[in-house]
């Protein structure tokens, strides 16, 4: 599901000789995508520029507990018929189909995701479509080169069009 408790789990690492200050805890997001990066990371190395393309490493936060991270957009695809999620630190926009409209909301206030706030915070919208759309045309979240999709464009990408995806 696209909604926070489709995919919100508790996520635990344990690594004695890694891992400083163990027993803390750390309440940024991560998506197993990270998993790829983040072991690279650790063990030296590289990865392909066509490998990962929404790999980000969070290897900092384990070996550092005074690291400062700041996770890239993550984008989740939800139940069949695909609607798509961007959740950018405390936001999180549900992407509209023609049944649905967009859903907005404020996770850092309503993580339950009860308050619809898209109609409150337009300039807001506008902003994750833009990135949304942006990241899924360039076919990765990190920095690189543009990344093809599989296929071409698909119809739950609804909210942008085919020359916004082909850009």
């Amino acid at each position: 599901s696209v909604y926070e408790g489709g995919h919100r789990v508790p996520f635990l690492v344990r690594w004695p000789a890694g891992i400083k200050n163990p027993n803390r805890t750390w309440d940024k997001p991560v998506g197993q995508v990270d998993l790829l990066a983040t072991f690279a990371e650790l063990t030296g190395a590289t990865l392909a520029d066509n490998a990962g393309e929404d790999s980000q490493s969070f290897a900092s936060v384990l070996t550092d507990d005074t690291a400062d991270y700041d996770r890239l957009p993550i984008i989740n695809r939800g139940e069949a018929g695909g609607r798509y999620a961007i959740t950018k630190g405390n936001w999180k926009m549900i992407m509209g189909r023609a049944d649905n409209k967009m859903e907005l909301y404020d996770l850092s206030k309503d993580k339950a995701e009860e308050n619809n706030i898209a109609a409150e915070h337009p300039e807001k919208v506008k902003e994750l479509k833009k990135k949304i759309t942006e990241i899924v045309s360039k076919g990765r979240t990190t920095p690189g080169k543009r990344q093809a999709n599989d296929t071409d464009y698909w119809e739950a990408l609804i909210w942008m069009t085919k020359e916004e995806y082909n850009k």
